[in-house]
């Protein structure tokens, strides 16, 4: 008799049929992608490339992407070398605009750019995720496309965001929104962030560069975990009612200071509030 037993589908996020090239370890190899032009009614389309550590011309020559991943449960295909790949719905919504302002620029991105289901490929690769981040050219903050954060950014974007001045009363509520923005509860982010070069915050259509936030000192102190400072202030009273202009830092509550001193060169610092 026939075995009647239907048999479990493999889940729909699993990539069905885009297979990984391996990776050179003599070379000192890592992947970069790169996202065509956008094309309406059509998959966003995403090309891969090995580059090399040891090449000579490498450094400038990509931006990294700094982002959450988002649930697990919301993807949404995409074309990678020419075959379905799904991705969680906050990678996809920077890939579109990717697809609109960065298109054919090499960028390194987790999860496309490392063999997700290669473990022994990912431990290689996280090894060296601070000089990928530390040797592109720009560092890419993607902060999604949530509305709660469209005031705040019109506010940055007009202008009033490069001074010191406090913001009317009905910004206070996007300011904290701002500050309590997953992102910045990620642990990733003190090597994705504190090695990089130059970074540059986006969010929907928006980008505005880092060194604009590093003049809001002053939103510190209307957050519950954050604070600001400038760098040779690490060690200032936390609880200080006028933190100085600062340059944005996330380090985990446990992070120690000896820790903090072997990023002496990057260009921000967050420390979190007891």
């Amino acid at each position: 008799m026939a075995d009647d037993k239907v048999p479990i589908r493999a889940p729909v996020a699993v990539r069905p049929s885009f297979m990984y090239s391996p990776l050179n370890d003599s070379l000192d190899e890592f992947r970069l992608m790169s996202v065509l032009p956008y094309q309406p009614d059509t998959r966003i389309q995403i090309e891969l490339c090995h580059a090399s550590m040891s090449h000579a011309s490498l450094p400038g020559s990509y931006r990294c992407l700094s982002y959450t991943w988002g649930p697990p449960d919301d993807t949404q295909e995409i074309s990678l070398g020419g075959h379905p790949f799904r991705v969680r719905r906050n990678l996809y919504e920077f890939l579109e605009q990717a697809a609109k302002s960065l298109c054919d620029e090499k960028i390194w991105v987790d999860v496309l750019c490392i063999n997700q289901d290669d473990d022994d490929e990912k431990a290689k690769q996280i090894v060296k995720m601070g000089l990928i981040f530390h040797r592109a050219k720009e560092v890419l903050v993607w902060l999604g496309n949530d509305n709660d954060l469209f005031l705040f950014f019109e506010w940055m974007n007009s202008g009033q965001g490069k001074f010191g001045n406090h913001a009317p009363g009905r910004m206070e509520s996007t300011k904290r929104a701002f500050l309590q923005h997953p992102y910045w509860n990620r642990a990733w982010i003190t090597q994705e962030i504190l090695v990089a070069t130059s970074i540059r915050v986006l969010y929907s259509t928006y980008s505005i560069e880092w060194t604009l936030f590093q003049k809001l000192a002053f939103l510190g102190a209307q957050t519950p975990h954050l604070f600001f400072c400038e760098w040779r202030n690490v060690h200032m009273d936390v609880n200080q009612e006028e933190p100085s202009v600062c340059h944005i830092v996330t380090v985990p509550r446990n992070y120690s200071g000896e820790q903090v001193n072997t990023f002496r060169h990057g260009p921000v610092l967050v420390v979190w509030r007891s």
